[in-house]
């Protein structure tokens, strides 16, 4: 019973919400312009409470009247205020007070959480509508096509691949391929549209920092198709790459943390001088990026859909998993090292997820912990490559070769300290 009156009162709330967004956004209307306030909305509010509470009750035939009753009512006093009235009008009011209903009963039938939280988001885009129109007016032919292609590949065909796996010796999953490739087609996305709203040191950095939570690999793929198109903010790339990779470290951290926790005293040195390596350069370039930088805020980037570098990508990933499973299925445990080798050029989180399960059921602590940090160093030497062969550059070398050094240092003084 408790939990019906808490419904309810989220239910109401959720009309209240609204209706303060919609009074506040007509509030320079006289009276009688209003189509629909704080009273209004609140009072919807109220209605699908009731409506949810004898829904449950009485069965969907209560839901059916009540909306589609309110729903003539919305389209009446659209009709009677649009012949009023010869200027343009919208129906964002009245389509704000059929949705208020709809999340009102589904909080009263139980739901609450699911309600509120398209309540908010409902809200958020009422009160984002300038901003909104303004990017819309702003967008151009082929970023709308590229927003169009990037929703395709992401709610229509990746969940139409099918999640299992193929092949007798070798695995691959279409889907998880399917996944990388959207992963990486996104962040090359995100890249563009950072770039174009805060400029390339800004826009660049926050996709960087976001796009390495998912995947520091696919940021290097990204960004070295920018640097290779753009050698006047090559320095910034680098960087972007340097700061994503950093991100890895904690999340290898993280993961041995959650499966095996015996593994951590082996692999935290090792990890964590790689990461302050990271850390270190990311500030000294961020630091040595001077002012002129500033001027690439208008550059003018091309090709915000890099479908084909994705796809490129997702097939080396197939290759990758099949020399994975033939290995594994041959050579066993010797092979662990080559495993994390291959492994590693494409996802460090896989083979740290696996190998820490492996050393719950027999594989050595210490194999399982250098093919880790292994796995984190051939990831290293992939994605600097990648970039420094794409862009034709070195900026990235000094780096690269630092982190493998500090890896290799951590796990020998790890092993020395262990004996």
């Amino acid at each position: 019973m408790d939990n019906d009156y808490i419904n309810l009162a989220v239910a109401i709330c959720i009309g209240l919400l609204i209706g303060i967004e919609r009074g506040w956004n007509s509030r320079h209307k006289i009276e009688g312009e209003r189509v629909a306030g704080v009273r209004t909305f609140s009072l919807i509010g109220i209605l699908g409470a009731i409506t949810g509470f004898f829904t449950k009750q009485y069965g969907i035939i209560v839901f059916v009247v009540i909306f589609l009753s309110l729903s003539a009512l919305v389209v009446a006093g659209y009709i009677l205020s649009a012949k009023k009235s010869f200027s343009d009008k919208g129906m964002t009011t009245e389509i704000a007070s059929l949705i208020t209903l709809l999340l009102s009963t589904t909080s009263a039938i139980g739901y609450p959480m699911i309600a509120a939280g398209g309540a908010v988001i409902l809200v958020s885009f009422l009160g984002l509508k300038k901003y909104l129109h303004d990017w819309v007016a702003s967008l151009k032919k082929e970023e709308l096509l590229a927003s169009l292609k990037l929703l395709l590949l992401s709610l229509v065909v990746l969940p139409l691949l099918p999640d299992k796996d193929y092949g007798k010796v070798g695995t691959i999953n279409p889907y998880e391929v399917g996944w990388m490739v959207v992963l990486i087609a996104g962040v090359s996305f995100i890249g563009y549209i950072g770039v174009k709203l805060a400029g390339a040191k800004k826009g660049l950095s926050i996709t960087a920092i976001f796009g390495g939570l998912a995947s520091s690999t696919a940021v290097a793929i990204s960004f070295a198709k920018l640097a290779k198109q753009h050698k006047n903010i090559q320095r910034i790339l680098a960087s972007g790459v340097i700061l994503a990779s950093s991100i890895m470290f904690p999340r290898i951290l993280l993961e041995v943390a959650v499966v095996n926790s015996n593994l951590l005293p082996l692999v935290i040195v090792p990890v964590s001088f790689m990461f302050l390596i990271c850390l270190i350069t990311t500030w000294k370039l961020w630091r040595s990026l001077k002012l002129q930088d500033e001027k690439t805020d208008q550059l003018k980037l091309k090709n915000p859909f890099e479908i084909m570098s994705a796809l490129k990508f997702g097939l080396i990933l197939m290759v990758v998993m099949y020399l994975s499973q033939v290995i594994e299925s041959t050579v066993g445990d010797k092979g662990i090292y080559l495993l994390s080798f291959i492994s590693g050029v494409v996802d460090v989180d896989a083979i740290t997820l696996s190998l820490s399960q492996m050393s719950l059921n027999g594989l050595s602590s210490n194999m399982a912990a250098q093919g880790i940090i292994i796995a984190a160093i051939t990831n290293t030497i992939f994605k600097f490559g990648f970039f420094m062969i794409v862009a034709k550059t070195k900026k990235l070398l000094f780096t690269g070769l630092t982190m493998i050094v500090a890896g290799f240092l951590g796990l020998y003084l790890t092993s020395l300290y262990l004996q």
